[in-house]
């Protein structure tokens, strides 16, 4: 089980909300109806939903959320996860991105913006126009930048 595995070899986890990113910490204990996990020196103190990343024995990010229910000096007591998700890894991975999000690069020596971007991967970036634009497969991108409202 994932959380035998994190507590028992103190694997890192990172504690993730709005605004917020902590440092590695690790799991200190569990029971079927709560996680204990070390609190971070910059603990915003906040209580309510937050998520767990870890990354797993393929070194695939998994994500538990959970609800903050108290703190102490040294702990942060969450509910028990009831789900966990699994962050697929596929060289083609496609991530949507928000609306209004815009490339621009340079093609010909000339600047090209506007660009709606609809998803990126690791291998690309995936764009709409509204208008006729030159661009050929094996066609050279230059100084590449996308911008997300």
């Amino acid at each position: 089980m994932a959380l035998d595995r994190l507590r028992e070899k103190r694997e890192l986890i990172s504690l993730v909300q709005t605004g917020y990113q902590s440092p590695k910490t690790v799991i200190v204990n569990y029971d079927d109806r709560m996680l204990e996990i070390d609190k971070p020196i910059d603990w915003p103190g906040t209580q309510g939903i937050i998520h767990i990343l870890f990354k797993d024995e393929a070194m695939v990010w998994n994500k538990v959320r959970v609800l903050v229910t108290r703190t102490t000096e040294s702990s942060i007591f969450t509910e028990f996860p009831t789900t966990l998700f699994r962050l697929q890894r596929r060289t083609n991975y496609r991530v949507g991105v928000p609306n209004g999000s815009t490339v621009m690069f340079v093609h010909n020596n000339e600047m090209r913006q506007g660009f709606q971007v609809i998803d990126v991967s690791a291998n690309g970036i995936f764009v709409c126009t509204d208008r006729f634009a030159p661009l050929q497969p094996g066609d050279i991108l230059l100084d590449l930048a996308v911008f997300f409202p």
